[in-house]
């Protein structure tokens, strides 16, 4: 097992690691080893991600003239992560990191100034919304970043549930920035086999129509969803896909 050394790997730590963090443990290294050998793509698609959340971000606050976020895809603090991405185009804008971790949730408030946590579980939208009513003006458009969180989510109608949730609880005019992990089924199940047996929250990638569904009742911005790169190794067994949806 690879928990053995140092405990179980936990998804936060692992993206940590492959984001170029510094808050990861053996167990959360050696399940990334593992998962390089099966498809050595697997990380550097997680900094594609990050890149092209990014780029989504910036065209957000920038052009776009959003001033409130909702990241619910909170991992531990790494490079290029949404409050920093945010800042730079609007210091003023209001960055609201949510999640139902009580160690990553502690870490932002440590160590990230100037934005607020609100504490609350993905699979519940309403509640999570609840906590972040008094920290956001939901009357008014909010960026909601959904990246990689719906990959820990097993079952495809929840998921779907989920976004459809958080769309009809957001003012028009709203966008959702959604990144998922997809792959052909045998790579699937052999990536999240290997996740599942060590790691927590369970992963579940989902093929490109499923991802698509995500989508659903989202007028998508250009370029569409899209993987996150343009180019992809032929070697490569997983890719991610992202795209940017706005709220009727």
């Amino acid at each position: 097992m690879l928990e053995s050394r140092g405990g179980r790997a936990s998804a936060a730590r692992v993206w940590n690691y492959w984001l170029g963090g510094k808050d990861h443990y053996h167990a959360d290294r050696d399940l990334a080893a593992a998962l390089d050998a099966l498809d050595p793509a697997l990380a550097r698609t997680a900094r594609e991600q990050r890149a092209f959340l990014g780029r989504a971000l910036d065209r957000l606050a920038g052009p776009g003239g959003m001033r409130q976020f909702l990241d619910v895809s909170v991992g531990l603090p790494a490079p290029g992560a949404t409050h920093a991405v945010v800042r730079r185009r609007a210091p003023g804008a209001r960055v609201v990191y949510a999640g139902g971790d009580p160690v990553v949730l502690s870490h932002t408030r440590a160590l990230v100034s100037g934005v607020a946590v609100a504490d609350g579980d993905v699979a519940d939208p309403a509640a999570l919304l609840a906590e972040a009513e008094s920290l956001l003006d939901l009357d008014r458009p909010v960026a909601l970043v959904l990246g990689s969180v719906l990959e820990h989510v097993p079952d495809d109608e929840q998921a779907r549930t989920i976004v459809k949730e958080f769309v009809h609880a957001l003012a028009p005019g709203s966008h959702v920035v959604l990144a998922h992990l997809t792959a052909e089924r045998g790579a699937a199940d052999r990536i999240a086999r290997c996740w599942n047996d060590t790691a927590r929250p369970r992963l579940t990638p989902r093929c490109t129509d499923q991802v698509r569904n995500l989508f659903d009742g989202l007028d998508v911005l250009d370029p569409g969803i899209v993987p996150c790169a343009a180019l992809r190794p032929r070697s490569a067994v997983v890719t991610r896909l992202c795209g940017v949806g706005r709220v009727r």
